[in-house]
């Protein structure tokens, strides 16, 4: 585990993951900075990867991820 700034260079340097955790932050972001942020994580994210949101997190309409719904889970898988 590791904390970052998704807006800093240095983010997209990290490593290639199977899977993403986020919670409750793009709550805070306007569609513009929601959609680069899901652009980031697709970045980093190896193809298949798995991305995990809060239940109130919600992102723009894009092709880079398919969502998923599993019982009361929801989750996004990328393209």
């Amino acid at each position: 585990f590791q904390k970052v700034n998704i807006f800093e260079h240095a983010f997209l340097d990290i490593g290639q993951f199977d899977i993403i955790f986020s919670r409750n932050m793009l709550i805070y972001f306007d569609d513009e900075f929601r959609l680069k942020t899901i652009e980031r994580f697709a970045k980093l994210l190896k193809k298949d990867g798995k991305l995990f949101l809060g239940h109130a997190d919600i992102i723009p309409e894009t092709t880079l991820f398919t969502k998923h719904n599993d019982h009361r889970l929801s989750y996004y898988v990328k393209n």
